[in-house]
């Protein structure tokens, strides 16, 4: 097969600066997604509470370490340095902007690395700024955006056979940023030793560079949590207990999602095939492997979450295959120059999906508003509400909280391992009952969407709970129970309430 020679060429400050001015523009319409802080999905607030925190070193809504519930804590620790400066909402959105123009110039990078002329290089970053489910993956709060930036130029730095050793200190840093990074950054450290193996010691210097951000992150992460990587992934998969579903079934679930998410990345879908005319079809088919198949092992349905989040992450491989693919196509320089450009027209008609879709995530998120205005209201210091989207509601009010799913009350993790998991369901009253007695709540909030897959309401009332709804806030997304025995019976069968 023939392969594209991966040099560094040196591009044209022309292009490159107006590559960084369409970014600076679509940046500024980005600001319009997110700003103040209105993110489609419950998870952001729970990253901004969780900074929020680390002024105390202690989350008291959840009484839990601050970095609880994180699924990057260098994000999380990027927006506290940056609140020290900026109000917290404000250093939120920066990450994200910042994240974003960074991204805007790898992808130009990426299609000089690919071979690409320097204004086909600026179409192609152009084309991924105008990909609205890329830009939804930038402004929806999450770690996602940073680490698509992070992942992006750790590629650009090690297609070059002697990286400069500043680069190793992004290639350590990626783990803290998403975790199933590790990958990429073993990856290319044995790659490393493989290129100075008759030179060991020349890699010292690199190997020091690469403690700067990932040991101060790690003593952060294990000081505040105890652990040395983030439990968050690990608290889904007991909760969702998808890993004890048949073989085959976890192999649909999972097949399913990852033709959704090509369907859903519209043109950049045929990078998978134009990545592997590059070198770094090595480092893509290693990454995305065991990625799959961590998935697959622990929690296939994880691929469908939060719009594919944790599938964005090949995005910067995907945007190196369609650059890849437009330096092979059999064309005049002319002519494939004008069909990226038609594709940029083609991929922007995305945006006002993802923004319809953007916008229905914020709406639901801020129906949590109400509720949280009425509990302020009503709820005395102390008092325990139960929740399961941890985030939106930690922001206001004097009350405790607990999470069902363990995100930010990891004592949930034991309990789910302990009664969830033996059953194979995700359905587990037992269970839901055990949390709600530590301590007895007064109020629970729920989704309607949660409470008919999982039963949450149902499993508390079969379990000598009474509950009433409260219709002062009836008819939004969210449920909001009141408890109306805080001291109920506990359930003395060891057998489960049947749902049927």
């Amino acid at each position: 097969m023939t392969t594209i020679e991966n040099t560094f060429k040196k591009p044209d400050n022309t292009y490159r600066n107006l590559t960084l001015f369409s970014g600076i523009i679509l940046a500024s319409l980005l600001t319009f997604y997110i700003w103040p802080t209105n993110y489609p999905l419950d998870d952001a607030y729970i990253t901004q509470h969780s900074a929020r925190s680390l002024w105390d070193w202690h989350d008291s809504k959840y009484g839990t370490p601050a970095l609880s519930g994180v699924t990057s804590p260098l994000h999380a620790a990027l927006i506290f340095a940056s609140s020290l400066i900026l109000p917290l909402w404000i250093a939120q959105v920066a990450i994200a902007l910042f994240s974003f123009l960074l991204f805007n110039l790898a992808c130009y990078e990426m299609g000089i690395l690919a071979g690409l002329r320097s204004i086909q290089a600026m179409l192609i970053a152009i084309l991924a700024m105008a990909s609205g489910p890329i830009i939804f993956q930038f402004s929806n709060g999450l770690e996602t955006g940073l680490a698509i930036t992070a992942l992006s130029w750790t590629l650009i730095a090690f297609s070059k056979r002697e990286p400069s050793p500043y680069w190793y200190s992004l290639l350590w840093a990626l783990p803290f940023i998403r975790p199933e990074l590790i990958i990429v950054s073993i990856f290319f450290t044995l790659q490393s030793i493989y290129h100075k193996k008759d030179n060991i010691g020349a890699l010292c210097k690199p190997f020091i560079f690469s403690l700067l951000i990932a040991l101060p992150v790690f003593l952060l992460t294990w000081a505040n949590t105890g652990n040395y990587f983030p439990a968050t992934i690990n608290a889904k998969k007991i909760f969702f207990n998808e890993a004890c579903q048949p073989f085959q079934a976890k192999i649909k679930l999972e097949s399913l999602g990852v033709f959704a998410f090509l369907k859903t990345i519209g043109i950049f879908a045929f990078g998978v095939c134009g990545v592997l005319l590059l070198k770094q079809r090595i480092v893509f088919l290693f990454f995305t492997a065991s990625l799959l198949t961590s998935f697959l092992l622990n929690l296939p349905g994880g691929v469908w979450h939060n719009g594919f989040r944790y599938l964005f992450i090949l995005t910067p491989f995907l945007v190196l295959g369609i650059a890849a693919i437009f330096k092979k196509l059999p064309l005049s320089t002319k002519t494939s120059t004008v069909l990226l450009l038609l594709s940029v027209i083609v991929c922007s008609t995305s945006i006002p999906n993802s923004y319809k879709g953007y916008s229905a995530g914020v709406e639901q998120v801020h129906d949590l508003s109400e509720i949280a205005s009425w509990l302020e209201k009503r709820t005395d210091e102390g008092d325990t509400i139960l929740v399961h989207d941890a985030g939106y509601i930690s922001l206001f009010g004097n009350y405790r909280l607990v999470d069902i799913v363990g995100l930010k009350t990891p004592s949930s993790i034991e309990i789910h391992q302990r009664l969830t998991t033996p059953i194979c369901n995700m359905r587990n009253a037992l269970a839901i009952d055990e949390i709600a007695r530590r301590p007895p709540p007064q109020y629970v909030i729920v989704s309607e969407d949660w409470d008919r897959i999982f039963g949450i309401s149902r499993s508390l009332e079969m379990t000598n709970w009474k509950l009433s709804t409260v219709n002062d806030v009836a008819g939004l997304k969210y449920k909001l129970f009141k408890v109306n025995n805080s001291q109920a019976t506990p359930w003395q069968d060891k057998d489960q309430p049947n749902f049927n």
